[in-house]
Parts: structure tokens; C-alpha cells; sequence
């Protein structure tokens, strides 16, 4: 019986979006920016129009702290969102089920190079993945290191 497998995907972060969300995000990205773009305008209109009184030089400094401090939001969700994956995704992406764990061994041993597992007897492993690492090692002529 198969204790545990060892195998590290790669992780493409497009992978975990789910594409209603990816909209949403897009959406509110859009957003943001036209309320950051109609803040850089009005700041703009500010300073040329408005008379020189420090009234409006307090209104002007507020609009640029204000469309300063949105920027720098939205660098930063852009940022995170980019290089941060939510654990959550990751978790309900790599749970296997009982049912799909013959698949997941051959979808394994299709595109692995190197293979770890960890087994009490390996019985499994050597009738069914095993040939199948074989075979691709010899049709690809390259090695695949099992340990």
C-alpha cells in the first residue's frame, strides 16, 4: 500500500484563478484607476485654475496625499496578487482523493524526471509505475532517478 508520494509541480499562478474571479479582480483594478485618473486630473485642474490662497493649497496637498496613497495601493495588490498565491487554493488544488490516486500515479510517472516515494512494500509501484517510468525513460533516452 502506498504510504505517501513525494512530487513538487511547478506552480504557475495563472493555475489557481478561478477566471469568475480573475473578471472581478480586473474589474476592480479598472476601477481604481479611473477613480485614481479623475484624482490626478483634478489635482492638475487645481493647481492651474484655482487661485493661489492656502485654502486651495490645502485642497490641492490633500487631492495629491489622497491619489499618492491610492498609487501606492494599487502597486501593491498588483504586486501581491502576482507574486502571492492564496494557501488556500493551493490546498484545495493538491488534495487527492481516494478514487484518483491511480491517475494522479500515472499522470506522475508520464511527466517525471525524478521520482521519490515513500511505500511499505512497493508492490504497486513495481507492477504498474515502474514499466511506465521505463518506457518513457526509453522513449525520451533520458535517465529518470527513482529513489
Amino acid at each position: 500500500m502506498i504510504e505517501s508520494i513525494k512530487h513538487t509541480p511547478q506552480i504557475n499562478n495563472d493555475s489557481f484563478r478561478h477566471p469568475q474571479f480573475a473578471l472581478a479582480e480586473t474589474k476592480l483594478y479598472t476601477r481604481i484607476g479611473c477613480v485614481l485618473l479623475i484624482g490626478i486630473i483634478s489635482i492638475i485642474a487645481v493647481s492651474y485654475l484655482a487661485p493661489s490662497t492656502p485654502i486651495w493649497t490645502a485642497v490641492n496637498n490633500i487631492l495629491v496625499s489622497v491619489v499618492t496613497s491610492g498609487v501606492f495601493a494599487l502597486v501593491s495588490a498588483f504586486y501581491i496578487s502576482y507574486f502571492f498565491i492564496d494557501p488556500n487554493d493551493i490546498a484545495l488544488t493538491s488534495t487527492l482523493l481516494p478514487e484518483d490516486i491511480g491517475q494522479a500515479l500515472e499522470r506522475i510517472a508520464t511527466n517525471a524526471t525524478d521520482y521519490k516515494i515513500f511505500v511499505r512494500t512497493g508492490r504497486h509501484f513495481r507492477a504498474e509505475v515502474l514499466p511506465m517510468l521505463v518506457k518513457r525513460a526509453r522513449e525520451n533516452r533520458h535517465p529518470i532517478r527513482v529513489e
